[in-house]
């Protein structure tokens, strides 16, 4: 099983209660993600949202990381949005398309 399946589950559970995209993040570099990079911390947010990449790469700005980041809680939450939780695969088996 991969490791981020039970994180990417607990992400669209506190997207369905509501959470802030500045939460989640909060709750990813913390509880869940501990010693974690940027690329972990981002592919579990693509893989549990519809939300565009572009946007959810913006959170990579956010000042909470310590490192000269630039973004408060609420531009992150506006940059990226209302969390849309993922309903369809990443990538279609039959065609080969990739969402």
């Amino acid at each position: 099983m991969d490791e981020r399946q039970p994180v990417v589950a607990h992400l669209r559970q506190m997207a369905s209660d509501g959470r802030t995209a500045s939460d989640v993040v909060k709750w990813l570099t913390g509880d869940a993600g501990q010693g974690k990079g940027m690329f972990w911390i981002l592919s579990c947010l693509f893989l549990a949202f519809e939300n565009g990449l572009f946007s959810l790469r913006q959170i990579e700005r956010w000042k909470g990381f310590g490192d000269g980041g630039i973004l408060t809680d609420s531009e992150v939450d506006e940059i990226v949005g209302p969390l849309v939780i993922r309903t369809k695969p990443i990538r279609e088996e039959s065609s080969g398309t990739w969402y």
